[in-house]
């Protein structure tokens, strides 16, 4: 047996998933079933009862997991002793954000990243905010950048890293919807059309807060991404509320206006989102240090 199967051997004992297993020691979850099988053979126990719906560890397999990640630490140190340059964390790193957040957020960590890290690999993915926690949740990626949801499963750690208000957004003129919106006076929200997104926080708070209000308003559109609902704004489709980090980053900025009064709607709280396990991974753990000590 080598290293890397019992890597994965651990990874798949702590996320009872193939295919996440395999995302998270990047492998295909065909590669990853070989290896389990090889190292069953060499062990020559049983170490995983799996089926098609799910996996779970054996009493052999739950002994060998306590020898798979005492083996794992010692060889880790054994690289160290041998070569003090394997003291630094090397490897690639998985990390989900949106356009905004990489622009505001991750372009004052990277660098640092870098410079202390040179021998990490962070390979991003960008897309909607809103499906950050899943990704992270299934093993997608090690890291995302994202706003916390107000309430956090227990496996799941959360480091802030700055605020955002929410503001109300109005086209800036040329349209029937910037005449109908009077700067002073709230938004007629039964009347004027009203850009949502398709899911996440904004839309939780933002429906709650018709409720509390008792408004039924016009939707124009569910729109997927905070960065797309700038651009129907800025067109004339419509009003909408987006994280004004969203909007000061957003090359439309001089077409909207911000309207006051809007909602009243708790700041967002943006932060990097880590499954906790993932927080003993030398690459995950390195990051996250730095991002604390940058904010």
């Amino acid at each position: 047996m080598d290293i890397r199967s019992l890597q994965l051997y651990v990874a798949l004992a702590e996320e009872l998933h193939f295919g996440r297993a395999a995302r998270i020691c990047h492998v295909s979850p065909s590669a990853a079933t070989r290896s389990i099988q090889r190292l069953e053979a060499d062990v020559g126990a049983t170490l995983l009862d799996r089926d098609s719906r799910r996996v779970l560890l054996t009493p052999s397999g739950k002994a060998f997991l306590a020898y798979a990640r005492d083996a794992i630490r010692r060889w880790s140190d054994m690289r160290v002793q041998l070569d003090p340059q394997q003291s630094s964390p090397r490897g690639k790193l998985r990390l989900y954000c949106s356009v905004t957040a990489a622009y505001s957020v991750l372009a004052s960590i990277l660098p640092k990243v870098r410079t202390k890290y040179s021998e990490i690999e962070m390979h991003l993915s960008t897309g909607d905010q809103a499906d950050a926690l899943w990704r992270v949740g299934e093993g997608q990626d090690d890291l995302a950048i994202a706003a916390h949801p107000g309430g956090l499963p227990d496996d799941i750690a959360f480091l802030s890293l700055q605020h955002s208000p929410l503001v109300c957004i109005a086209p800036r003129a040329g349209c029937n919807v910037a005449e109908q919106v009077v700067p002073g006076r709230s938004v007629g929200w039964n009347r004027i059309p009203v850009i949502m997104p398709e899911s996440g926080l904004v839309r939780t708070r933002l429906e709650q807060w018709f409720r509390e209000q008792q408004l039924e308003p016009e939707i124009y559109a569910y729109v997927r991404g905070h960065e797309a609902i700038v651009g129907l704004v800025a067109l004339g489709f419509g009003v909408a509320v987006v994280p004004q980090i969203v909007l000061e980053n957003s090359p439309l900025y001089e077409q909207i206006v911000l309207h006051s009064p809007g909602p009243e709607l708790e700041a967002f709280d943006i932060g990097l989102i880590a499954r906790r396990r993932r927080l003993e991974d030398p690459l995950v753990r390195a990051v996250w240090q730095l991002a604390s000590e940058s904010h």
